[in-house]
């Protein structure tokens, strides 16, 4: 009977080890309301809490003329540059609001494999609508902390 426990915890413990692999990034446990103008539409979004996002969100808020890149995503260079924690993806999300490098803001409208590294900050909660709003060339961006 014992041996039947210690294999039921061990199962337990692998299953509980991969959800966590899988589920959503450790920093998107606790998150700030944000919201984002892209165009004429606003949408909800989270940051995470992470030192990235926490230094965005001082910045906020923030007015942006952000330009097209491959079809699936916004960005602009900002003047300053924030902390970065890169981690490798497979995959992007349409509504993930990223950094790449230490300095450019991305908003990924359109889902799509990747290799390249980012650093997360923060995610539109409902896309629909989001490719449309951000058009196919340069859009204004507004990025502002969602009253409570």
């Amino acid at each position: 009977m014992r041996k039947y426990y210690k294999f039921v915890i061990a199962i337990c413990a692998v299953m509980l080890a991969f959800a966590s692999m899988t589920a959503m990034p450790a920093d998107a446990a606790d998150k700030t309301a944000v919201k984002v103008k892209v165009g004429k539409k606003t949408f909800n979004a989270e940051f995470y809490s992470n030192k990235t996002s926490r230094k965005l969100l001082r910045k906020l808020p923030l007015k942006l003329k952000m330009s097209e890149l491959n079809g699936n995503e916004k960005y602009k260079y900002l003047d300053f540059d924030l902390p970065t924690n890169e981690k490798a993806l497979s995959e992007i999300k349409a509504g993930d609001i990223m950094l790449y490098g230490s300095d450019c803001l991305v908003v990924f409208y359109k889902s799509f494999s990747t290799s390249y590294k980012y650093t997360r900050i923060g995610r539109i909660k409902n896309v629909k609508g989001l490719k449309k709003a951000a058009g196919k060339g340069s859009v204004t961006v507004k990025f502002s902390k969602k009253q409570a």
